[in-house]
């Protein structure tokens, strides 16, 4: 920060109903305004932050989660992009929790394995400057090596063996229909009074 800027950081408390179930998501509303030395306002409006927790939320708290927000979003667009996190196409919420937990898991062992992966780079990336050999590779290139490390590792498992065609579905067997949900539309009035 500029010296001679400060940030002001104050909280709102409130709740809001979300999803169909109307349970309540209590959330924060944090202020931040910024101010120069002589206490005039930075910038004309102030910045507003909705923050969802489920066990209160210090300003403290919150303030930390707003400076950690770049690491986070570099995570949301790697896990979209590279570990397919949107690209499970689950019936329920608990389905796609654990599709969650998945790629956090994948994450996580891309992770551990940081120092372990060779450093994958494309051609078209030969002419950058290369980095200190201290430094990890990136997330990327992790995921790039990562297949070469799964076979130096091995397996623990024995060598499959053949077993013959597979019976395959009964004579007869339907599998249930996923549940449908109605189409909601851009503009449609909700029937019920949501605070």
């Amino acid at each position: 920060m500029p010296k001679g800027v400060r940030c002001e950081w104050s909280l709102r408390p409130g709740t809001r109903c979300i999803s169909a179930k109307r349970q309540l998501c209590p959330f924060t509303v944090i202020r931040v305004t910024t101010c120069r030395a002589n206490g005039q306002p930075c910038f004309k409006h102030p910045l507003w932050l909705a923050v969802t927790h489920r066990h209160g939320l210090s300003l403290k708290a919150g303030r930390a989660a707003y400076l950690c927000r770049p690491v986070i979003e570099h995570f949301n667009r790697f896990a979209k992009q590279r570990l397919l996190f949107e690209a499970a196409q689950v019936g329920s919420v608990e389905q796609d929790e654990r599709w969650a937990q998945v790629v956090k898991l994948a994450y996580w062992q891309l992770y551990a394995s940081r120092n372990m992966v060779e450093r994958n780079v494309r051609a078209w990336e030969r002419y950058k400057p290369r980095p200190p050999a201290d430094q990890s590779a990136t997330p990327s290139q992790m995921q790039r090596g990562f297949g070469r490390l799964l076979l130096g590792l091995g397996t623990p498992a024995h060598a499959p063996e053949p077993r013959g065609k597979s019976p395959g579905c009964p004579k007869g067997y339907r599998p249930a229909l996923r549940k449908r949900f109605p189409v909601v539309y851009k503009g449609q009035k909700q029937t019920d009074g949501v605070t």
